[in-house]
């Protein structure tokens, strides 16, 4: 496994360098986390339409992709790793939202 130190040949620029240029407003994020549910709604779809699962396969299914992510954070170098992650993590997110959709969700209050 390469350093956290490791430079990017293409922009010279650390890994916490590239962080710091990567930073996205909210309004960014939930564009990215609209393109994942197009994008999973186009692939997770039957002949009986949409895939719709419990919470608890939810949670399987999020599971699985955290384990994927936390993988590739011990096999890759780090601005690998770190791309990689990023990308389940918004696909991860997806699913979040995706659950909401098909199970609802509670607004949350003071006192949880």
């Amino acid at each position: 496994m390469k350093s956290r130190r490791t430079l990017n040949v293409i922009n010279l620029l650390t890994p916490e360098e590239i962080k710091m240029t990567n930073k996205l407003t909210r309004n960014q994020v939930y564009a990215r986390l609209d393109s994942e549910r197009e994008y999973q709604n186009v692939r997770w779809v039957g002949p009986d339409g949409p895939h719709v699962h419990t919470p608890t396969e939810w949670l399987v299914y999020i599971q699985d992709y955290l384990t994927e992510a936390i993988r590739f954070s011990s096999r890759e170098d780090a601005i690998t790793a770190d791309v990689k992650v990023m990308d389940s993590l918004r696909k991860i997110a997806g699913m979040c939202v995706a659950a909401a959709e098909q199970n609802g969700m509670n607004f949350r209050n003071e006192l949880s």
